[in-house]
């Protein structure tokens, strides 16, 4: 909440060269959530003077730094070497006992790296020295760089000025700073904004209608006044849907399953690029996470069944929940729970065999045994005696449970207790020194794990013959630990951001010398897990959960893989899922969230595929789709491999393979109908002809032409189309010769030089042509009669072989087509779409970059992908940016190829290798917009409530609202 006691609520320490955008930020945040009746939301102190013009300033300053409730750091290079930005940073740091919780961040320019427990000095130039060591965790910063859709700015880019240039910053983005400011979330921020724009809007409604009937006496016929009603009721759906794409947007970091069926709602209202915009980064947000169970209250217990099927939770009011996802959790809809039983108190713990039909949950004074087929009844506990801890065997045969005195004092140790539900007699064992964790193995033997001094005991059953206790004694300094399924690894954290893993299993363990190493970015979790083979660690804290692969050694953990999209983790609710190391379980709030590690996206998949890395100099992939989108051919960069992938079968792809020496394949093409694939052979001047679904049968060989042979080493086949219907196949040589084959028998029916534009010094290579087999016209991107030259685009027709060149001084990089539009993309990164003969500019979209490949949907929408392995999705009829579909870095910039199907309701991305051990891979992205709506809903696993509808929105659920 905004202070009373002090004078300004924000103070702006800033580099004077931003005073545009330091201005512009301190009018949003004054302005952002402002009741109508207020002249600014908030009191933000930022000096316009240059204090090294007037260093006698500096007392005014410092009692405005002592006036301010917070400080807001606009970090960037400029900043950094600011010498009054660091005299106002250390001034706060030394006078404010809370001043690193009271100091936000709002990056401008730069770099802000987080290394291993501070800002890495090297690769951070945004900050002042002053916050070097400052921090325990990485602090949270506000990344003003993402202004525009293509990602970072550099230092001084005249994009972010001109967003700044008009005195505002985006709402989301300021209300990140706000925020923490007034004692909000973030997305309830946006949501109090809403509130007071629409209260504004009433106000100013009334007063005009009140004046309006008092000025206008008559006149309005009844037509008119309809007609402005329905105007007046659509701009207000359109603005709704607009509002509910920015508050879902808001939501994607921290609540996921709230953003999609915003996203859904909002796209519902009103289908215009916002809403289409913030539907798809619903859909790509957290890409491995599966789904939300909603368990309807506090998730206080969980686990999952070795076979991977069951989901069981305990609730903080009693309930044991179980839910049955099947041996693919990722399909079908909703997944429906089951209420097992209920205890009078918070479940504290739950245990389940492997095959999830049993299933015992304790709670703090009592506890219950469900079975399938039989239903649920009470677990003795002994008067006077309390349950704490509970597991079942893999195989269901027996439980064990620890209890304890109900007034047992501080020190007093638990007894160990075991359940043969064959004879339903129970075996009581000597006491257990300070468990934490229980686990089965089998059936025959019990581990207990003591997470305060890393110690363990392994127990014979029912004899109770007992281990030694053995462990590291890593002592009681650990703040959370974990223990796998069944009970071979377990770890703790006592403030590091490295973790030691165990065995049980072994007879005796060093504390600097663990069997495994883990990794996270984080030194204070809230739940910790462990595989059950131990390779791979989960650490749940702030920012999400941090997922390492384990090593023998410490520091080669590799990469950390980060799972976003809730606000935290409840204490100790995370675990892996299954016998493998690929899937997890966790719980936020009443939600429980199902994690798959190895799903590329909700909306994506990828199949691995034979795609040799061609030559640095080589093409990038040559994709061609069946006309039914249901089969993909690849042919690699050196034309030596040709896979064939059937989509809609589990039938392994057809690998054609040609030696480097022995011949190259050209660009595969499907036949109109999908039954045949042809295959040219440039280098001998003949030809394949395959069939099957996955062309594994050869139909016809063309016969070899010496006469096209001779050339193609210099004149490689670019590109293969469609002449009309007449059965011909076109072949597009680099040097713009086109050759006409009848495809039945591979002969020649013409062969055309290229048009006299190209000149002989003309190389065409993928991306640099495209084909309209309907219009039966080709574009070119060719390069100049000299090496001084521009490369241009030229508009080539198949049928007589005029050409004619597009305008424009800006060289090309890229050409394409878009129904009838024609698409130029400059090296300056300017994408122009143009009319359908090429003369007249329609509109342009802007780039930070030359691009190595693009492609469109032949409709609306078209992807560019960046060297970074980003693919940018652009709305080419408003110039939009969509979205990010993050597609794999490739190994070499520019040897990854883009391709959509004939339909456009799919995206196919073709990834080379990336070393011997690596096949390549072909991945694909739906564009179905139904399948967005289908996988929101399913994936939020929930309908918003009325209460959630009014706290990030301020209006009540609109008609239509249920996601499903």
């Amino acid at each position: 909440m905004l202070g009373t006691d002090h004078e300004y609520d924000a103070f702006i320490s800033y580099s004077h060269t931003e005073i545009d955008t330091a201005a512009a930020l301190q009018r949003s945040m004054q302005r952002l959530a402002r009741p109508w009746w207020k002249s600014r939301a908030m009191r933000v102190f930022r000096d316009e003077s240059d204090l090294a013009a007037a260093p006698a300033l500096w007392p005014t300053i410092e009692r405005a730094l002592e006036a301010s409730q917070w400080l807001v750091l606009m970090a960037s290079p400029r900043a950094a070497a600011s010498g009054w930005v660091a005299r106002e940073v250390a001034w706060w740091l030394e006078h404010r006992p809370e001043a690193r919780e009271r100091l936000l961040i709002v990056l401008t320019s730069g770099e802000i790296h987080w290394g291993d427990g501070d800002f890495d000095r090297d690769t951070t130039n945004a900050l002042p020295k002053e916050l070097f060591g400052v921090y325990p965790q990485p602090p949270t910063w506000v990344d003003l760089r993402n202004l525009m859709p293509e990602g970072p700015r550099e230092p001084g880019d005249a994009a972010l000025a001109d967003v700044v240039s008009n005195g505002r910053l985006p709402d989301l983005m300021v209300a990140a700073v706000a925020a923490p400011i007034r004692g909000l979330s973030k997305s309830e921020m946006v949501g109090e904004h809403l509130r007071q724009r629409r209260t504004t809007r009433r106000v100013v409604t009334t007063t005009v209608a009140v004046l309006t009937v008092l000025t206008v006496l008559a006149g309005v016929t009844a037509w008119l006044a309809v007609d402005q009603s329905h105007e007046a009721g659509e701009r207000a759906r359109i603005a709704e849907a607009r509002q509910l794409a920015a508050v879902s947007t808001t939501l994607l970091d921290d609540r996921l399953d709230l953003a999609q069926p915003m996203a859904v709602a909002a796209y519902r209202r009103d289908r215009n690029a916002e809403t289409r915009a913030a539907l798809l980064r619903s859909v790509l947000a957290s890409p491995h996470l599966v789904r939300y169970l909603d368990a309807g209250d506090q998730v206080s217990a969980l686990a999952g069944s070795a076979d991977g099927r069951v989901i069981v939770a305990g609730t903080r009011g009693g309930d044991v929940l179980r839910w049955d996802v099947g041996t693919d959790p990722g399909t079908g809809s909703r997944v429906g729970k089951t209420k097992l039983a209920k205890l009078p108190d918070q479940v504290a713990d739950v245990g389940i065999s492997a095959d999830g039909r049993v299933i015992a949950a304790a709670g703090r004074t009592a506890a219950v045994l469900w079975t399938a087929g039989r239903g649920d009844a009470p677990l003795a506990v002994p008067a006077g005696w309390l349950p704490k801890l509970i597991t079942v065997s893999p195989g269901g045969a027996r439980v064990a449970m620890t209890t304890e005195r109900a007034d047992a004092e501080y020190d007093e140790a638990p007894t160990l207790n075991l359940l043969d539900r064959a004879t339903g007699a129970w075996h009581r064992s000597r006491t257990v020194r300070w468990p934490s964790r229980l686990s089965m193995p089998d059936e025959k033997e019990v581990v207990v794990f003591d997470g305060t001094a890393g110690n363990w005991t392994r127990h014979a059953v029912p004899a109770w013959k007992m281990r030694d206790p053995v462990g590291p004694g890593f002592g009681t300094y650990d703040f959370s630990s974990a223990l796998s399924q069944g009970g071979r690894y377990f770890t703790y954290s006592n403030g590091n951001t490295e973790f030691q893993i165990w065995r049980t299993d072994a007879t005796s363990a060093s504390y600097d010398h663990p069997p495994l190493w883990g990794k996270a970015g984080v030194d204070y979790p809230s739940a910790m897990a462990v595989a059950p083979d131990g390779k791979r660690l989960a650490v749940a804290g702030p920012g999400g959960i941090h997922v390492s692969t384990s090593a023998a050694r410490r520091g080669q953990n590799g990469k950390v893989t980060v799972l976003t999209g809730n606000e935290s983790v409840n204490t100790d609710t995370l675990s892996f899922f299954g016998q493998g190391d690929d899937r997890l379980l966790s719980a936020s709030g009443q939600m429980v969230t199902l994690w798959d590690l190895r799903q590329t996206s909700r909306i994506g998949s990828t199949h691995r595929l034979e795609i040799p890395l061609g030559c640095r100099a080589c093409s990038a992939p040559r994709i061609a789709v069946r006309p039914d989108g249901r089969a993909v051919a690849v042919l690699d960069g050196n034309g030596e491999t040709v896979a064939v992938k059937d989509l809609s079968s589990s039938t392994p792809p057809t690998v054609l393979r040609k030696e480097l020496l022995d011949g190259v394949y050209g660009p595969p093409l499907w036949s109109a109908r999908g039954d045949r694939l042809f295959l040219p052979t440039p280098r001998d001047g003949g030809g394949e002809v395959r069939g099957g679904g996955t062309a594994a049968t050869t139909l016809a060989t063309w016969p070899s032409r010496p006469e096209l042979g001779e050339t193609a080493e210099d004149d490689p086949v670019v590109m293969t189309g469609w002449a009309g219907r007449d059965g011909h196949l076109l072949e597009f040589r680099s040097s713009g010769r086109v050759v006409t084959r009848d495809a039945a028998t591979g002969e020649v029916v013409n062969d055309r030089t290229g048009p006299p534009q190209l000149e002989d010094t003309t190389t065409i290579h993928v991306g640099e042509m495209d084909f309209d087999p309907t219009r039966q016209q080709a574009i070119i991107a060719a390069n100049g009669s000299n090496s001084t030259d521009r490369t241009y685009a030229l508009l080539l027709s198949t049928r007589d072989g005029r050409a004619e060149r597009i305008p424009g001084d800006d060289e090309v990089g890229l050409v394409g087509f878009a129904g009838s539009r024609v698409l130029v993309q400059r090296t300056n990164g300017s994408l122009e779409v143009r009319s359908p003969n090429g003369r007249d500019l329609v509109r342009t979209i802007p780039g930070d970059g030359r691009y190595p490949a693009l492609t469109t949907d032949n409709a609306n929408l078209l992807v560019r992908l960046r060297s970074d392995g980003k693919a940018v999705v652009s709305d080419l009829g408003s110039s939009a940016a969509v979205g990010v579909v993050p597609v794999q870095e490739p190994p070499i910039s520019g040897s990854i190829a883009l391709r959509f199907s004939p339909d456009g309701s799919t995206l196919f991305v073709a990834i080379p290798s990336d070393g011997p051990s690596d096949q390549g891979a072909l991945q694909q992205w739906s564009f179905d917009e139904k399948k967005w709506l289908r996988v929101a809903c399913d994936a939020a696993g929930h309908d918003l409530t009325d209460d959630q509808w009014r706290r990030y929105t301020g209006i009540g659920a609109p008609a239509g609202s249920r996601c499903g």
